[in-house]
């Protein structure tokens, strides 16, 4: 069911998929500006403040996969 919504996905919505991931902390990192700006080690004043996730893993585990699919492709308009 899951691999069949993410067919329909990508026909029906195909910036979905570039816009992934939808429900996490934080959007896409950026790996080609992280590895040109290399820091190799730096100096922790502090822990960094923990981002929450968008919709917490044990409700989308609750969720329909169609459910899941119509939020991805709400998140993405």
């Amino acid at each position: 069911d899951a691999v069949v919504a993410i067919k329909e996905l990508i026909s029906e919505c195909p910036e979905a998929i570039k816009t992934a991931p939808h429900f996490t902390p934080i959007d896409r990192v950026d790996e080609v500006g992280a590895n040109r700006n290399l820091i190799l080690q730096e100096k922790l004043e502090h822990l960094p403040s923990l981002h929450l996730n968008r919709i917490e893993p044990s409700t989308l585990n609750a969720l329909e996969i169609s459910e899941i699919k119509k939020r991805i492709i709400d998140s993405t308009l």
